[in-house]
């Protein structure tokens, strides 16, 4: 990847749909050029799906993270066992053997249960669990939700962009039998109620580059929604999203590129410097694996 791949991935993990006009002009090259990256992306592993889910907000559920060093003797085990917990999302191996293992919960109080899950399966040493006040890839604080009807058309509609989210709006119209205007009707509205969810599926192991997460204590006052947008306006070329946990406000971790180990310890220090931190911490990223949870088959029923 280069700086304008890191672009194009930082756009598409908050908005899959963005569409490639937009991508251009925020990048300052041409339309073809765009399409030409987005394919190597896809064609390369990097990008393996362009995803559309229910919102986690409007089920009045959680996200959540739990991280620590495990202790097995093969740590990519760690894989299998933790993708059999139906909360489980997504699972990150970095070097040393650190686990983060993200879920989904339906209520904030099956996080201990969770967190136990991790700890004991894959024996996490140092087992560090919270739920998300800003979700990684997200664009906003999450706050619980109080629950939202979503429709058997909506699900439909979310349905068939699950593994496509940038599929033409004639395409889910034909697959669900309604109009073209009916469904970007549907999709705006759903977006505008945050019922949906436009990403993508990332696999950093698939590139030839460095992805590694900067944990930064932040200095006094400099709350998640203060140092994220800094962090992300600061730093546009390495930083590709940002997470932050409720019980540690003060904690944001960066999900981070660069081309040279050199880098990761440079951009660490000047990441520290930038948010008054009392600490930084970062761990490079060797693997990753995405799991559909029970949320994922809410659209099924």
């Amino acid at each position: 990847m280069d700086r304008d791949d890191v672009r194009i991935c930082q756009a598409l993990i908050i908005d899959s749909r963005t569409p490639y006009e937009k991508l251009a002009r925020s990048l300052g090259i041409s339309v073809p050029a765009v399409h030409k990256r987005l394919l190597n992306l896809v064609r390369s592993g990097v990008i393996s799906a362009f995803t559309a889910e229910i919102d986690i907000m409007s089920l009045g559920a959680s996200t959540a993270t739990v991280y620590g060093r495990s202790k097995l003797p093969d740590p990519s085990a760690c894989f299998e066992v933790l993708g059999k917990n139906e909360n489980t999302w997504l699972v990150l191996l970095g070097a040393g053997s650190m686990v983060y293992a993200f879920s989904y919960l339906r209520k904030e109080s099956d996080l201990r249960d969770y967190s136990e899950f991790v700890r004991s399966a894959v024996d996490l040493e140092g087992c560090v669990s919270g739920l998300h006040s800003v979700r990684p890839g997200e664009a906003r604080v999450m706050s619980p939700g109080e629950g939202a009807t979503i429709s058997p058309l909506e699900k439909r509609i979310i349905r068939s962009l699950s593994n496509d989210a940038r599929k033409r709006a004639s395409e889910v119209a034909e697959e669900v039998g309604v109009s073209a205007k009916t469904v970007n009707r549907k999709i705006r509205q759903m977006t505008a109620e945050h019922k949906v969810r436009f990403s993508m599926r990332w696999s950093p192991d698939y590139s030839n580059d460095i992805v590694f997460l900067v944990h930064v204590i932040a200095g006094q006052g400099m709350t998640p929604d203060k140092a994220i947008p800094l962090l992300m306006r600061s730093y546009p070329d390495n930083v590709v999203f940002c997470s932050a946990l409720r019980n540690a406000p003060d904690l944001i971790i960066a999900t981070c590129w660069s081309e040279t180990m050199r880098s990761v310890a440079e951009l660490s220090t000047s990441m520290s410097r930038s948010l008054g931190a009392s600490q930084v911490t970062s761990n490079i990223i060797l693997s990753a694996r995405s799991y559909d949870s029970w949320k994922d088959r809410l659209l099924d029923e």
